[in-house]
C-alpha cells in the first residue's frame, strides 16, 4: 500500500493500514512533495511483486488555486506500476484528482480524510460493504455528473471489518458471548416480519464492538441487502431511542421496575 501526502504538512496523512494476517500485505509505505526519484524506483520494484498496489492520496480541496495535482513522481508511478499490476487509487481528499491522474487503472473517492471515509473506502474496497455512490459533480473530461459504477457486497468478502471497525469487547468490558446471542434474536425477529432488515451498532467507551447488517433494505423481492454501511431515515425514532434508553437507564439504576402492575 502506498499513501501519499501531496501536501507540505508532513504529519496530515489519509492511510488506512490493513494488518498484513488479514489480507497478506506485502508491504506498505508513504511518500510526499519531498520523496526522492530513488526512493520511487524502489517503490516501483516492489510493487511489481505485488498481487494488487493500493494508492491512497491526499490532496485537500483548495478554492482559488486553479489547479489540483500530484508531484509528477507520483503521477509516473502510477503510471507505470499500474499498466503492469492491478491498482486502485483511492483519493481522500480532492475528487478533481483524477485529472492529473488520467492513466489511473482504477479510481475511488473517498471524500475526505477522517477515519469513517478510510474505513469505508476499505470496506468498499475489499467488499464487505456495496458502492453505489455517483457523482455529484463533473470531472471533466472524463465523467458527468451522475457518473460511478455499482457493485453489491461480495458473497465472500476480504475479512477486514472485524480488524477496521471492531473492537475485542473484552476490553471494554463486554461479553462476546453475550453479544452473539444478539444475532439469533435479530434473526428471528425478522422471520417474525417485525422488519424486512436491520443494521445493529453497540459501542461503549467509544469503541465500537459490533456492526451487523441483517436482511434487506425494504420489502421488496428486488431490494438490496442490508450492510453494516447502510443509511437509515431516523424520523419517529423519539420513543424509541429517547423513551426506551431513558427507562432502561432508570432499571439500571434501580427507580423503575418494569414488570411492576
Amino acid at each position: 500500500m502506498i499513501s501519499s501526502d501531496q501536501t507540505t504538512t508532513k504529519s496530515r496523512w489519509a492511510c488506512h493500514c490493513l494488518p498484513c494476517s488479514t489480507i497478506g500485505l506485502a508491504g506498505r509505505a508513504r511518500v510526499g512533495p519531498e520523496t526522492s526519484e530513488e526512493v520511487y524506483e524502489s517503490l516501483k520494484a516492489r510493487a511489481g511483486r505485488a498481487d494488487l498496489v493500493i494508492v491512497s492520496v491526499y490532496v485537500p480541496p483548495r478554492s482559488g488555486t486553479g489547479e489540483v495535482s500530484v508531484s509528477q513522481e507520483m503521477a509516473d508511478f502510477i503510471a507505470t506500476v499500474g499498466a503492469e499490476r492491478p491498482m486502485m487509487v483511492i483519493s481522500f481528499g480532492n475528487p478533481y484528482l483524477l485529472t492529473s491522474l488520467p492513466e489511473s487503472p482504477g479510481y475511488l473517492i473517498a471524500w475526505g480524510s477522517h477515519a469513517v471515509s478510510q474505513n469505508a473506502a476499505v470496506r468498499a474496497l475489499f467488499g464487505q460493504a456495496g458502492i453505489s455512490g455517483r457523482l455529484p459533480v463533473s470531472i471533466p473530461p472524463f465523467h458527468d455528473i451522475g457518473d460511478g459504477l455499482s457493485r453489491s457486497a461480495l458473497p465472500d468478502p476480504v475479512d477486514v471489518a472485524q480488524s477496521s471497525l471492531e473492537v475485542d469487547p473484552a476490553t471494554v468490558g463486554m461479553d462476546a458471548a453475550r453479544l452473539a446471542e444478539l444475532d439469533a434474536l435479530v434473526v428471528e425477529a425478522l422471520a417474525d416480519s417485525a422488519s424486512p432488515g436491520a443494521v445493529v451498532a453497540i459501542a461503549r467507551h467509544g469503541r465500537l464492538v459490533r456492526l451487523r447488517g441483517y436482511g434487506k433494505l425494504d420489502w421488496s423481492v428486488s431490494s438490496g441487502s442490508a450492510e453494516s454501511g447502510s443509511l437509515y431515515d431516523l424520523a419517529s425514532l423519539t420513543k424509541v431511542v429517547g423513551t426506551t434508553t431513558a427507562a432502561m437507564i432508570l432499571v439500571e439504576e434501580g427507580r423503575l421496575d418494569l414488570d411492576a402492575p
